[in-house]
């Protein structure tokens, strides 16, 4: 109707009113619209941290973005996009629903229990995320050759080395809810500036060396990060980044030999020569497997753990 990009904050705005609209009219509470003081300065004490905590997610995810297309122009922030496109859709699908639960489950959890409940939800997302995670690495030369086309073929390596941040993606990831149901806002906030200042410094520090260099120093910086996180945290809980390494480890190397074991096979000339969509679905197939055998072969309590654990939440 000719508002432009305009359209896309109207609809935003709308979505958000009519979600408002609908959630009173079908919800038990009704609200009675009374301000009182002591709520809104509770509400502000405890939002605000929160507030800046989304604001500085967005930006410590488009930092790398930003700076690229500052110094290597239009072409080079549309290749790095383009890579991170992938996993930005995975982080839509996988952690970002397990995030919005995570704090009211978290809170509802003695303060005695709460640290144990953190490590089994991390435990299960890296059982589930982080061979998905490393296994889109894995297949990104025919996921992007297939769904893209040879245009974006210098994206391959970019998605490549971003999906090799998984696991510390897993183990961090959730660390600042922990801290939002302890009740210490302001140390998820601290959590969150440590990662905006690392995903910026890393970046900016190898410009002269180009976008891979780029990309690599910032998943590298993630894995750099996660003691400071980690120490920050452990001054209000008994968390421990040890153990949370210890609880993600199987997975972990479960998925890297199943990363190596992939790209191993697209280096063949029997699978290189096959259509793209075979070599996608075989990738895919082959990953899997793969993981799954390498956990019943060494890892097989934790396997059947896991298993015992997710029939649990099912039930």
């Amino acid at each position: 109707m000719g508002f432009g990009a305009w359209s896309l904050v109207i609809g935003r705005i709308s979505q958000s009113v009519f979600s408002a609209v609908i959630t009173s009219l079908i919800s038990d509470f009704k609200a009675n619209y009374q301000i009182k003081t002591e709520h809104v300065e509770e509400i502000r004490s405890f939002g605000t941290p929160l507030f800046m905590m989304a604001m500085l997610t967005f930006f410590s995810g488009k930092t790398i973005n930003l700076v690229v297309g500052a110094f290597y122009g239009a072409s080079a922030f549309a290749l790095l996009s383009m890579a991170k496109k992938g996993i930005q859709i995975f982080i839509d699908l996988s952690f970002k629903p397990i995030n919005k639960i995570l704090v009211a489950t978290l809170a509802r959890v003695e303060d005695s229990e709460r640290v144990d409940a953190f490590y089994r939800t991390v435990s299960i997302a890296a059982f589930a995320i982080v061979p998905a995670y490393l296994g889109l690495g894995a297949v990104a030369e025919p996921f992007i050759m297939f769904f893209v086309g040879e245009k974006w073929q210098s994206s391959i390596l970019l998605m490549t080395i971003c999906c090799l941040g998984g696991p510390a993606a897993v183990m961090g990831y959730f660390l600042p809810n922990l801290m939002v149901a302890s009740g210490v806002p302001k140390v998820a906030l601290k959590l969150k500036i440590t990662t905006l200042s690392f995903a910026l410094l890393a970046p900016v520090l190898t410009i002269p060396y180009g976008i891979v260099a780029m990309m690599s120093a910032t998943v590298v910086s993630t894995y750099i990060s996660l003691p400071i996180r980690f120490y920050f945290a452990a001054k209000h809980t008994n968390v421990s980044l040890k153990t949370t390494f210890i609880k993600t480890l199987p997975f972990s190397l479960s998925s890297l030999l199943m990363f190596a074991a992939v790209k191993l096979m697209y280096h063949t000339n029997v699978v290189s020569e096959l259509n793209l969509i075979i070599q996608l679905f075989l990738g895919v197939f082959v990953g899997g497997a793969t993981y799954i055998a390498l956990m019943f072969i060494f890892c097989r309590a934790v396997l059947y753990r896991m298993i015992n654990e997710i029939r649990s939440i099912k039930g």
